[in-house]
């Protein structure tokens, strides 16, 4: 059977976007012009980077780069991606179902691995990959520079602070606000995902998103994005690396997901 990740099969992946906390959806509905998107991925890397800002479907070039949990995806694996909802959050969108809550936001599939983050950036140009800074040369969650030239920029993100070396110690960090962030804390931040990217030789994934009944299977519009219920939520739990699902039931999120997207011209 295969594992999860490999070529052709489909896993479960859960990001931690703007609605996993009441805290930070509260910053976001304050601050639209900061946060336009609220189901992206919240972290200074966006990881999954889905390229919300294209100009079109055909120019939407998502990357998977193992910065949050060190994944190392294959070239034909197919991914969908959901965010858990804060029960706040939940109750702001008139669900009134116990937790847990998940919007169901992108299924992807993996198109091109490459060996490093830098070899991936050079397949992109200077555009907006982010909310700000506009332009950036590559998506935010390829973190090989020294420099944070391609990282989201504080107003537009949540960062870490942790005791020790590493602020992204998983054990030790404490998630930030902007309202409660410094430069200083985003630098630290960037600093512990490039050196995990070292750490780890991780690679950069280049992805397209899936397109069902000529539409894209990706949801940025919380108002439509489809919901997965607590029971399907517990029966399909994930550990670190996802968790592989039956095609059946990947082929009908894909479907549910692309009739909130946007049409394919």
């Amino acid at each position: 059977m295969p594992q999860s990740g490999s070529p052709q099969a489909t896993s479960f992946l859960t990001c931690h976007s703007w609605v996993s906390e009441w805290r930070w959806y509260d910053y976001a509905r304050r601050h639209p012009e900061c946060v336009p998107n609220v189901l992206v991925d919240r972290a200074l890397c966006e990881e999954p980077f889905l390229d919300a800002f294209a100009a079109s479907p055909a120019e939407r070039r998502p990357v998977i780069s193992g910065v949050c949990r060190c994944r190392k995806p294959e070239e034909g694996a197919r991914f969908i991606y959901r965010t858990r909802i804060d029960p706040l959050v939940a109750k702001q969108f008139g669900m009134d179902q116990l937790p847990p809550l998940y919007f169901v936001v992108a299924a992807m599939r993996v198109e091109k691995v490459y060996n490093s983050h830098e070899a991936a950036s050079c397949q992109f140009t200077p555009r907006q990959y982010v909310t700000a800074p506009n332009p950036t040369p590559y998506p935010p969650n390829l973190v090989h520079a020294s420099d944070s030239v391609a990282a989201v920029c504080r107003e537009s993100c949540i960062v870490f602070r942790a005791p020790g070396s590493s602020a992204i110690d998983p054990a030790k960090r404490t998630p930030l606000a902007p309202s409660e962030s410094t430069e200083s804390d985003r630098q630290n931040t960037y600093r512990g995902y490039t050196k995990r990217m070292h750490d780890y030789g991780l690679h950069a994934a280049l992805c397209r998103i899936e397109i069902v009944n000529g539409r894209e299977a990706l949801a940025f519009d919380p108002a439509r994005a489809p919901v997965l219920p607590p029971d399907e939520c517990g029966q399909w739990r994930e550990s670190g690396n996802g968790r592989r699902i039956p095609e059946e039931f990947a082929a009908v999120l894909r479907g549910r997901i692309a009739a909130a997207g946007q049409l394919v011209p």
